[in-house]
């Protein structure tokens, strides 16, 4: 399983600016820029997630119900 295949451009750039967002709230102790980076960090991470547990959906269905 290769992580890095399903990450579009556009996710990564989400993940930086949320690490970036987390990284200059702990710097400056603010609680809303670091809540804005968990979310914005948070969503690249959670849908790396879903994919992958989709796809591996898609194999168990294949190798339990093969196609006639």
């Amino acid at each position: 399983m290769n992580l890095l295949k399903s990450w579009g451009f556009m996710r990564v750039l989400r993940f930086v600016f949320g690490a970036f967002a987390l990284v200059q709230a702990l710097i400056t102790l603010d609680i809303v820029l670091g809540i804005l980076g968990l979310v914005v960090g948070g969503m690249a991470f959670l849908m790396l997630v879903a994919v992958e547990l989709m796809a591996a959906k898609q194999i168990t269905r294949r190798i339990i119900l093969p196609n006639k």
